[in-house]
């Protein structure tokens, strides 16, 4: 046997670099440099840190294993946040508040446990007594007992205490608090749809109550206190949302008074304030809609220029409320005289009126302009008046697409004032075209 040295003699047995002790520090060092590593991701939001939990000593394995738990809840939280904010984005740029509603049923459910949403509303005030009426509601099961319109006062109920405090409400067992309020019919609808708990948040703005949020489960028990919170902040945003709709719903209300005023504006505007049929502007605004359509359609379109006989004298003689009455039964007859919807009578100034006949030829507007004259002078027989006929010009043309408006309306203008000087009483019919001889009856 090899005689050992000294030195080799004091060397402790087994070395392998170190002591057993030796070698137990140096793992606990590394495991410690590896938590330490891991931690430092965490700051840096990695949260998925592959730790020891097991092995390196049991502080060091509760260690491990409380590291590893929070890097899974932070994990939990962040993915939270970030659905948060994904909601938070999507619910400011909605206006429509059931549209909202129905986007939190859906993207609520991985966060919050439930089984049926639903939203009321505070209503009433000043004389009615306030009541909470439901706006809203969506549910798993198949029963529905309150649904949109179900309303219940406000006054002595359990919700006005909530609105109260402000702070939400959670009922663990809904059987076992209806035993205890038998009086609470919304209680006991819940019960029936399948509720067993619920979480209740008042919904308020700017010191208003406006309603309150409901989250409800088919299994008793389902709600902690972590989950108020997390109500309270989805609370704010459907507060928000409330006041968005209604400020919505009042500028379209407004938008639709200001929308109707301006229609009887213009209809004021394009109505004749004597007689009550179309002026001038509603002419002139008809008559370009009719001649842009027999362009397009390749129709004829008729007009007739009307001019009332003796309106001065009869002035003269009886005043000018007299003439008023006439003026006031001419139109009358004339839009009484209209077989089609889309005839139209109107007032052109003076004494002078226009009939407008879209897809008329010269033809059938020349018997209308006979017609109308007949009429007006038997009304004027039965009324007593002395002088009571009328000149009308007719023109009739298909206008090529290059054509204006302006010259049908000259064509019967020059027709009326033929009229005219042949004596009145009569109607001739010109054309725009000068290679037409003009008809002329009376």
């Amino acid at each position: 046997m090899t005689r050992r040295t000294r030195k080799q003699a004091n060397r402790p047995e087994g070395r392998a670099g170190s002591t057993p002790a030796l070698r137990g520090r140096s793992e606990r060092e590394a495991v410690l440099t590896r938590f330490r590593q891991a931690v430092a991701r965490m700051a840096q939001g990695q949260f998925d840190a592959e730790l020891p939990e097991e092995g390196a000593g049991g502080e060091l394995d509760a260690l491990g294993q409380a590291l590893t738990e929070l890097g899974r809840s932070l994990t939990r939280r962040f993915d939270e946040l970030e659905r948060l904010n994904e909601l938070t984005e999507r619910l400011h740029a909605t206006v429509r508040f059931e549209e909202a509603l129905d986007f939190l049923f859906e993207a609520l459910r991985p966060l919050i446990p439930f089984d049926r949403m639903g939203c009321a509303l505070v209503r009433g005030g000043g004389a009615e007594p306030y009541r909470v009426e439901a706006a809203w509601a969506r549910t798993l099961g198949t029963v529905v007992k309150i649904g949109r319109g179900y309303s219940a006062e406000l006054a002595g109920s359990s919700l006005e205490r909530l609105l109260a405090t402000g702070e939400p409400r959670i009922l663990e067992d809904l059987e076992e608090y209806l035993r205890t309020h038998p009086e609470s019919a919304s209680t006991r609808d819940m019960i029936e749809e399948g509720v067993r708990s619920s979480l209740t948040c008042p919904l308020r703005s700017r010191g208003r109550a406006l309603g309150f949020l409901f989250f409800s489960s088919f299994r008793p028990y389902a709600y902690k206190r972590r989950h108020i919170a997390f109500c309270l902040f989805i609370a704010g945003h459907v507060s928000t949302l409330i006041e968005k709709a209604e400020l919505y719903e009042q500028l379209m209300a407004a938008r639709g008074e200001l929308e109707e005023a301006n229609a009887r504006l213009a209809r004021l505007a394009s109505v004749d304030a004597l007689t009550g049929i179309a002026n001038r502007r509603g002419f002139d605004q008809q008559l370009r809609q009719a001649w842009r359509l027999a362009q397009r359609k390749r129709l004829p379109v008729a007009l007739l220029m009307m001019d009332l006989d003796g309106l001065k004298p009869l002035n003269d003689r009886q005043g000018h409320l007299a003439g008023d009455a006439w003026l006031r039964r001419v139109a009358a007859i004339l839009e009484n005289g209209l077989l089609r919807h889309s005839d139209f009578a109107a007032r052109y100034g003076g004494d002078e009126f226009v009939i407008l006949l879209p897809g008329t030829d010269r033809e059938g507007a020349a018997a209308v302009a006979d017609r109308l004259r007949r009429d007006i002078a038997a009304a004027a027989g039965a009324d007593g008046l002395e002088s009571g006929t009328v000149s009308i010009g007719v023109a009739a043309y298909q206008p090529r697409r290059e054509d204006r408006a302006e010259t049908l309306i000259a064509a019967a203008d020059a027709a009326l004032y033929a009229a005219k000087a042949a004596g009145g009483n009569r109607w001739i019919a010109n054309d725009p075209l000068p290679d037409r001889v003009p008809d002329v009856a009376g």
